[in-house]
């Protein structure tokens, strides 16, 4: 179990290095950075200071979603019946579509959250109430997705590859609430084809999703403490 373990880590960063090395290759290089070629990839894998500063807005956006989706999926599973049917009616709901309609439903009628932006992280309570409505409209349709998917028996591939595509759609989600987040990073990259910032944007968003993956799919191997054939 243990060499097991390792070897899928090694082959883990493995990927990342390469994945890192093909997307300096194919746009990294195309920016305006200046420095030998070791340093200017070693800059491209750390990543600048706004990209961090991004990273903790999506970050909790995306462990607050997930959440979410977790708690949802685990309420549809637990009513029988037309709980299935349910569920396939709320995965189908466009996160983007229903982050509009929260927007004017919750923070426009009703004003009970904001819904213009992010409050500093110096304010505990004023951040979190920044990503209340933007995790609620990813997680009720990937809750619905998570609960069909959970019926499956490899529930660690489920939850990995539900908290991969989550991680995607976070990007498109937080234009619709103004959140200086990793979406905003990539698509402003792209408008402005900055090929070495879209690049860096690219990789971390890739990185996040592989971590997420081999992390539930390690944490499901050492649950059932087998050993692979």
């Amino acid at each position: 179990m243990r060499e097991f373990v390792l070897k899928r880590l090694v082959a883990f960063v493995g990927a990342v290095l390469g994945a890192a090395l093909l997307l300096f290759l194919v746009l990294g290089l195309a920016g305006n950075a200046t420095g030998s070629l070791p340093e200017r990839f070693l800059a491209f894998v750390v990543g600048s200071p706004d990209l961090w500063s991004r990273l903790a807005v999506t970050l909790p956006l995306v462990i607050l979603a997930f959440v979410a989706a977790g708690i949802l999926a685990a309420g549809l599973r637990a009513v029988p019946g037309t709980a299935k049917g349910v569920a396939a009616a709320v995965a189908i709901l466009p996160p983007f579509w229903l982050g509009l309609l929260l927007v004017v439903i919750l923070a426009g009628a009703l004003e009970l959250l904001p819904a213009n932006g992010f409050l500093p992280w110096s304010d505990p309570a004023g951040a979190l109430s920044s990503l209340v409505l933007p995790a609620v409209a990813l997680g009720i349709p990937f809750g619905g997705l998570l609960a069909l998917r959970l019926s499956h028996r490899n529930r660690p591939a489920a939850l990995g590859r539900t908290f991969a595509e989550l991680l995607l759609a976070t990007t498109l989600v937080e234009g619709v609430f103004y959140l200086p987040g990793l979406g905003g990073l990539v698509l402003g990259a792209a408008e402005q084809r900055d090929p070495a910032l879209l690049a860096s944007g690219l990789f971390a968003l890739a990185l996040i999703a592989s971590i997420g993956m081999l992390g539930f799919s390690l944490l499901g191997l050492l649950r059932r403490g087998e050993r692979p054939a």
